[in-house]
């Protein structure tokens, strides 16, 4: 699992930048969809913050601001974002490789909930420094894509 994960990961990130590139020999500027340093992120909250630069901020805008001003609970807004986020991107799943993989997909958002919730506690045994966070972080991204690597058959 860790090698495939590890595959798909520097694929995407791969296929970002050239379609990136391509574009921009038609003048066309795309932002970056990943942030330079996220491989390297000190914790799992930090990578989620620096992925998919196009929609984060949508989703923050329209989901987690309200979500926080109607619960008045930080919390509560970010797990209706990553619900909402698991949503948004189980969407094509569905339509292409049915109902069962779009589950699946929703779910690798939401297994990240708790992590990044044990992150927070671990905070004080350094899980935030910077060698100790990023093992934490790939940890976790690890330990959940057999989630998504469960679907992958089927391509």
């Amino acid at each position: 699992a860790g090698l495939g994960f590890a595959i798909i990961v520097c694929a995407f990130y791969f296929l970002d930048a050239n379609i990136r590139a391509s574009l921009m020999i038609f003048g066309i500027i795309v932002p970056p969809l990943l942030e330079e340093d996220w491989p390297i992120k000190k914790s799992l909250a930090a990578f989620w913050r620096g992925q998919n630069k196009v929609v984060q901020p949508i989703l923050y805008k329209f989901i987690y601001v309200p979500g926080k001003r109607i619960t008045g609970n930080p919390t509560l807004a970010m797990i209706l974002t990553f619900i909402f986020s698991g949503l948004y991107h189980a969407y094509p799943v569905f339509a292409t490789l049915g109902f069962r993989e779009g589950i699946l997909m929703i779910c690798f958002f939401c297994a990240h909930l708790p992590l990044m919730g044990l992150e927070k506690c671990l905070y004080g045994i350094g899980v935030n420094s910077t060698i100790v966070g990023t093992i934490w972080m790939w940890s976790c991204l690890l330990i959940t894509f057999p989630i998504i690597l469960s679907s992958l058959h089927l391509l």
